[in-house]
């Protein structure tokens, strides 16, 4: 925010017809907002903050803010079952929990329930003005990521502001200088491919595009509609857009120089595919990487 301020930092395609825009300033003085509210009604440093909502710019104002007061996000996955999801408040031990209207029904009475859509709830809860962000200390608790339950009921993963900004110096190193460039994120918040992602693209002075939820065919037409240089996903996800090849037709790929896939397991033939549509981005995964042409 100090060295571009009026570049845009996040594109919300929420709804896909009325996107907004907003600066890396306008964001910086939200997510600073957000913590102060969050201090004003009294919650503290370690406390846990529940998100349950699609993805949005509130969100991912709330998801940062909090971190900036010392508090513990903890995203939620809205598929999971009203019982589950009171599993992980109760183990996540949540004192408040950010949400959509469509997901209010899911958050029990027992916290603080604020509401993206309500005016009294997010927009009354923002209180402008300066903010001092705490400064982590050696392995503190950033964020608590709920596995997927395969085996039994899901189980919190405890995520340090060190690792986080582990992962991001290791970006920067692989990759370089990449504030030029204009990623997107459709995967889920409670999902660490959607929040290294965004992390990725802020951190480096990018621009995001962010969809509430992946459909392959607004995947695909948001790339083409604002020039997206850096895509990031699992595989699922581009293995969807490659399905959708045929309805594709007339929509222009070649702005995106990097394809990163991860997070799950990659055949030999979806890398190649994923090469295919975008012939002149840099394709990476476990199988290697790729410079617009066959993978090794």
């Amino acid at each position: 925010a100090s060295l571009a301020p009026d570049k845009v930092a996040i594109i919300d395609l929420r709804p896909w017809d009325q996107p907004q825009e907003t600066t890396y300033a306008d964001f910086d003085a939200e997510c600073d907002a957000v913590a102060r509210g969050l201090v004003r009604k009294g919650f503290k440093r370690g406390d846990r903050i529940g998100i349950l909502s699609l993805n949005r710019r509130e969100l991912l104002a709330a998801y940062f803010g909090a971190m900036r007061a010392g508090m513990v996000v903890v995203p939620i996955s809205f598929k999971l079952a009203a019982d589950i999801i009171s599993h992980i408040v109760g183990d996540a031990e949540l004192v408040a929990i950010f949400h959509d209207e469509e997901r209010a029904a899911l958050c029990p009475s027992n916290t603080l329930n604020i509401s993206f859509d309500d005016p009294g709830g997010y927009a009354a809860l923002l209180d402008f003005g300066p903010f001092e962000t705490v400064e982590p200390k050696p392995r503190e608790l950033a964020m608590i990521l709920y596995t997927s339950g395969s085996t039994g009921k899901p189980k919190g993963v405890l995520l340090s502001h060190d690792s986080q900004r582990w992962a991001l110096e290791r970006g920067e190193k692989l990759y370089g200088e990449n504030s030029s460039h204009r990623y997107i994120v459709a995967a889920p918040m409670f999902h660490m491919n959607a929040t290294i992602s965004v992390k990725s693209a802020l951190s480096s002075g990018g621009s995001l595009v962010l969809l509430p939820f992946f459909r392959a065919i607004d995947y695909a037409r948001a790339i083409d509609r604002y020039k997206v240089t850096w895509l990031t996903s699992v595989p699922t996800m581009l293995a969807m857009v490659a399905k959708e090849a045929d309805s594709l037709g007339g929509l222009d790929f070649s702005s995106v120089t990097d394809v990163s896939m991860g997070s799950a397991p990659l055949t030999l033939a979806l890398f190649e595919k994923v090469q295919a549509m975008f012939p002149t981005a840099r394709v990476t995964n476990g199988y290697g990487t790729t410079e617009g042409g066959p993978s090794p």
